[in-house]
C-alpha cells in the first residue's frame, strides 16, 4: 500500500509517497501570496498525479488559492495531471466545477 502525506519536518512544503516505509516519490514547493508553486518532483511519472493532488488538497487547507507547476517539472509528468500547469482555483478543481 502506498501512503502519501506531508513531511512537516522538511524545510519546505513537502509531500512524500512511501511504500512499506520506503520513499518512492516526493514533491516540493512553497505557498506564497496564496499561490502554491510546485518546484520539484522526484519519482515515477505515474505517481505524480496522486502526490500532486494530495499536496494541492493540503495547500488549499493552508490558504493557497491557486497553483502553478514550475517549468522544471518535465511535460511528461504534467501530462498525467488533468489540471495542467496552472490552476486558477484549487477549490474549483476539487469541486469539479472547472472543466479540465
Amino acid at each position: 500500500m502506498i501512503e502519501i502525506k506531508r513531511n512537516y519536518d522538511a524545510e519546505d512544503f513537502c509531500f512524500e509517497a512511501k511504500c512499506e516505509g520506503e520513499l518512492i516519490a516526493d514533491i516540493h514547493g512553497e505557498i506564497k501570496d496564496k499561490v502554491f508553486t510546485v518546484k520539484s518532483y522526484n519519482g515515477d511519472k505515474f505517481l505524480f498525479d496522486g502526490v500532486l493532488r494530495s499536496a494541492l488538497n493540503n495547500a488549499d487547507h493552508e490558504g493557497a488559492v491557486s497553483a502553478v507547476i514550475a517549468d522544471t517539472i518535465p511535460d511528461e509528468f504534467v501530462k498525467t495531471f488533468v489540471g495542467g500547469r496552472r490552476l486558477e482555483s484549487i477549490a474549483e478543481f476539487f469541486d469539479g466545477k472547472k472543466e479540465n
